[in-house]
């Protein structure tokens, strides 16, 4: 980026993992002494940013939501379980599947493909020291953060407070993640957005 644009000025942006990357690329660029005009995530989150939650707690907020809601509070935990459950299958199905289509040394289809990056991105994380950056991190924070799980209680800003050292500015965005940069969502996300971008 810098050999294109040498004298800057750099915006960077990404979602989810891609803001990851965005905050390294950010990192890198203001430890050489070319700080981003603006670093800003879309709804990113460092992993492991959630706090565990004691059992005591976890059962008094199990107890508080059947007060509140009764058997629908009952019926939306066990939909999120079968969903987790359904999703740790589906991952082992398709390790077993990668790894059988190497051992007969046949190419992965498409979907496989796209399955492998996730994988190395999850890999590459384990390995990934985070570091404090001296500039500004702007979050565009989606404001439904998907089903409430009783065992972790999330950092309201995504772990990222402690790694700003230029302040942290948080945007909510009334959608689900990743939902913001799609229709209909994407309208109201372009408006709270504009206003950061410099002239």
């Amino acid at each position: 980026m810098q050999s294109f644009f040498p004298q800057g000025p750099y915006l960077i942006g990404g979602a989810s993992f891609g803001g990851l990357v965005a905050f390294e690329m950010a990192r890198q660029l203001y430890a050489r002494g070319a700080e981003p005009r603006l670093l800003v995530l879309f709804d990113t989150a460092i992993p492991g940013n959630e706090q565990r939650v004691d059992a005591i707690e976890r059962a008094a907020g199990f107890l508080a939501g059947l007060r509140r809601q009764g058997i629908a509070f009952l019926k939306k935990k066990t939909a999120v379980k079968r969903v987790y459950w359904g999703d740790n299958l589906l991952r082992q199905f398709r390790l077993l599947a990668c790894a059988s289509h190497r051992l007969v040394r046949r190419q992965l289809p498409v979907h496989l493909h796209y399955f492998q990056m996730e994988e190395a991105h999850k890999q590459a994380l384990t390995r990934y020291t985070f570091h404090p950056y001296g500039g500004k991190i702007t979050l565009m924070r989606a404001v439904d953060r998907g089903p409430e799980v009783l065992g972790k209680r999330e950092d309201p800003t995504l772990g990222w407070s402690q790694l700003a050292g230029g302040g942290l500015e948080i945007h909510d965005i009334d959608t689900g993640h990743m939902s913001m940069l799609f229709d209909p969502y994407v309208e109201t996300f372009v408006r709270q957005l504009k206003p950061l971008l410099p002239s």
